[in-house]
């Protein structure tokens, strides 16, 4: 299952860009209509039947990681939305996710940094190179 939910990811996040791409609503326009877009499985997953809990304490990581999202999101459209730029800086961008994360992973949670990831971690900054040529 977690195959299936890493492609869907993929899918999505290397999806929209390509769809707003060719999109030729100014970039605060695109950015509200991917925001309700995002809202329809949201809701969606509200009727599944996921547990929902809310308390001040539990919220409070969720809002700064939204508050990082949405920062990136809206840095994130304007580079979709560059034709002269997407082509070179989403890919890059991307790319740089997978560096925080796993960069991120090690700093802040202890994950282990084996050879594969190390590996990982120097092509990724050998793509980083080669996307911006």
């Amino acid at each position: 299952m977690a195959w299936i939910y890493t492609f869907l990811t993929a899918l999505g996040f290397g999806g929209w860009p390509l769809v707003v791409r060719e999109s030729s609503a100014p970039p605060l326009t695109t950015s509200i209509f991917v925001l309700i877009g995002t809202l329809v499985p949201l809701i969606a997953l509200t009727f599944s039947g996921m547990e929902i809990s809310i308390s001040a304490r539990s919220l409070i990581r969720p809002l700064l990681a939204g508050m990082l999202n949405g920062a990136g999101f809206i840095a994130y459209v304007l580079l979709c939305v560059k034709k002269e730029w997407a082509p070179t800086f989403v890919p890059i961008s991307l790319v740089l996710m997978v560096l925080v994360v796993t960069i991120g992973g090690t700093i802040f949670y202890g994950d282990k940094l084996n050879t594969g990831k190390i590996s990982g971690i120097i092509l990724s900054l050998a793509a980083v190179w080669l996307l911006a040529k």
